[in-house]
């Protein structure tokens, strides 16, 4: 049995054996990957992974005659981590209540995470029955790892008029700027460690804007990078106003924004279609 120990837990990631499902047996030894290597592998995509907390990555292939699936189990030291991979890959998630954790199905692929783990469950055949072969996977990789939903970043984010499938975590310039670009480099200083969550609202007229949340460990590590966004707030956005907490600014697109920190968390509310009633600059 192949496993993969997750960030000091006891729960572990088990790579199915041969005849999880009958027939279905692994034709080669898993291929396996670190932070140097992934690229090998990923090359498009290594360096999100990275910046959200990548540990290793298994591949493994499994066949039955000339069908074909194979899995690729990604270990985070973070379940953020794992949780931010999930929701740039998974889109519009169309979720089976079968697999015992976060995930979304097509007939070609499987996303699902749980824990410390991101997995892809891939079909290579062209038969809706490689469904039920995938989600069988899937739970087997997944039976032994404890979820982790009470410890993830997303439940800072006010759950009213959220819109579903709108959430994103990120821990770094390229995860955050997947959002929403403040400006150059890690404005937030984020630094690959501190995991800041966002997702997408209405409003009572409809409107829609962007809601981000980034707490800190300590006011110390919070003021520092507040002041470090307003200093290098991307130079194209006018700052026009100021609250008791924070700023307020238009931009590119002539559209507003609301930066205010708090009890060591930086709230932002981006893409505002009216301007937030505030003193002047």
């Amino acid at each position: 049995m192949a496993l993969l120990i997750l960030g000091g837990n006891a729960s572990a990631l088990t790579l199915p054996e041969d005849n999880f499902a009958s027939g279905w047996i692994k034709p080669v030894k898993p291929l396996i990957y670190n932070r140097e290597s992934l690229s090998d592998y990923n090359d498009g995509d290594a360096e999100v992974f990275l910046e959200l907390g990548f540990q290793q990555l298994q591949v493994q292939q499994y066949k039955n005659g000339n069908a074909e699936v194979d899995l690729e189990a990604y270990e985070f030291a973070n379940p953020n981590g794992a949780l931010g991979i999930y929701l740039i890959k998974s889109g519009k998630e169309a979720p089976s209540a079968d697999i015992g954790a976060r995930n979304s199905v097509s007939q070609t692929q499987l996303l699902a995470v749980k824990g410390n783990c991101f997995i892809q469950v891939m079909n290579y055949t062209d038969d809706k029955k490689a469904i039920a072969i995938m989600t069988k996977l899937a739970q087997q990789a997944l039976a032994n790892l404890s979820p982790t939903d009470t410890t993830t970043a997303l439940l800072r984010l006010p759950k009213a008029q959220m819109l579903p499938g709108s959430e994103h975590v990120f821990s770094g310039p390229l995860s955050q700027q997947a959002v929403y670009r403040l400006g150059k480099g890690d404005v937030l200083q984020l630094q690959n460690k501190i995991f800041g969550a966002a997702a997408t609202y209405a409003d009572t007229s409809r409107n829609t804007y962007t809601q981000m949340i980034v707490p800190y460990p300590d006011a110390a590590s919070a003021q520092s990078a507040f002041a470090d966004l307003q200093k290098n707030l991307d130079p194209g956005f006018q700052v026009f106003g100021k609250t008791p907490t924070g700023f307020a600014f238009k931009d590119r697109q002539a559209k507003y924004a609301l930066v205010e920190l708090k009890d060591g968390v930086i709230k932002l509310q981006l893409n505002l279609a009216r301007k937030p009633g505030v003193t002047s600059k």
